[in-house]
């Protein structure tokens, strides 16, 4: 029995290879140029295929909906999830 709890918790393989950082080429941090060039070249495959399920107003107002979602999401992320500390005393006191 002591084996198996060792073996389920303490050398688990699977555990030890998911808490090491990502290395090679998926680790590394993708440039502002390339989020841009795949963030327009997938705003307009979903634009083509919104207005072909839906027609044009309606498609390009889900577009721009969706779009405007994804840019909401990037900046609210960046700024309210940052590493700043908020401090609610002043040290004086």
């Amino acid at each position: 029995m002591s084996k198996q709890k060792k073996h389920l918790r303490g050398d688990n393989r699977i555990t030890k290879t998911l808490n090491k950082p990502i290395g090679g080429a998926l680790g590394k941090k993708r440039s502002k140029a390339f989020v841009a060039v795949f963030g327009f070249f997938a705003s307009m495959g979903f634009w083509w295929y919104a207005t072909s399920k839906l027609g044009f107003k309606v498609g390009t107002g889900v577009t721009l909906v969706a779009v405007g979602f994804v840019i909401y999401y990037y900046f609210e992320h960046k700024w309210f999830h940052s590493n700043r500390t908020v401090k609610f005393f002043k040290e004086d006191e």
